[in-house]
């Protein structure tokens, strides 16, 4: 296990809450999500997504 990983996870807790707050995430209308399984789930095709700046 590695030490850094508690810290390492609350930073990506944080940075994702702090990005949510300033940005809306919505996925385009034909995406298609299918995952690629290896030792954690990748998504296959990617996540086709807009960014917009919340106001």
């Amino acid at each position: 296990m590695c030490i850094g990983n508690t810290f390492a996870l609350m930073e990506a807790a944080i940075i994702l809450a702090a990005v949510g707050q300033k940005y809306r995430f919505t996925l385009m209308p034909d995406a298609v999500i299918d995952v690629n399984p290896q030792i954690t789930l990748l998504p296959k095709f990617g996540i086709p997504a807009t960014l917009m700046r919340r106001e």
